[in-house]
């Protein structure tokens, strides 16, 4: 959830819910069945301006902290800081708002971090005066990286297209 303009020290607060089935109906030898999970989900959001990010020192940190309480079928709460990055290719509050990235770490220790690139280095999202009828492309591809509290590193790339 990106909200804009950003001023630093604004802070938001959002609970919602969320409902996440799991399909391992194709794992081999023999397949899972289906299950899925409820969640309330809380975000405390405060904006820290200016940020650096991937080089970009015009970065607005969106820092959020996230509580994801499992209702069904076990309980189970997982915590989240996530540090989401976004810029402005003009002044402060006009041009291309851009997606930079994001960092994330669970209470689990399992970070997980995307980069965003085009070229730029940013994927578009909106575009700042909002005006009816305006459109834009997005299409910067990512770099995704995770590595796990066991040793595990893994990497995936998506093209921009």
């Amino acid at each position: 959830m990106l909200y804009h303009p950003a001023v630093n020290g604004d802070t938001f607060a959002f609970v919602g819910n969320e409902v996440i089935t799991y399909d391992r109906s194709n794992q081999y030898p023999s397949p899972e069945p289906t299950q899925t999970g409820a969640f309330t989900v809380t975000q405390n959001v405060t904006v820290r301006n200016p940020a650096t990010y991937n080089g970009n020192s015009n970065a607005v940190d969106f820092h959020t902290f996230e509580t994801d309480q499992r209702t069904a079928p076990v309980m189970q709460t997982v915590t989240n800081t996530i540090e989401q990055y976004d810029a402005f290719s003009g002044s402060t509050y006009a041009g291309n708002f851009l997606d930079l990235g994001f960092t994330s770490v669970d209470d689990q220790t399992q970070p997980y971090k995307v980069m965003v690139s085009n070229g730029s280095g940013a994927q578009i999202v909106d575009v700042l005066p909002e005006t009816a009828g305006a459109t834009f492309a997005r299409d910067a591809g990512q770099q995704i990286a995770t590595d796990d509290s066991h040793g595990t590193t893994s990497s995936q790339t998506i093209a921009a297209n």
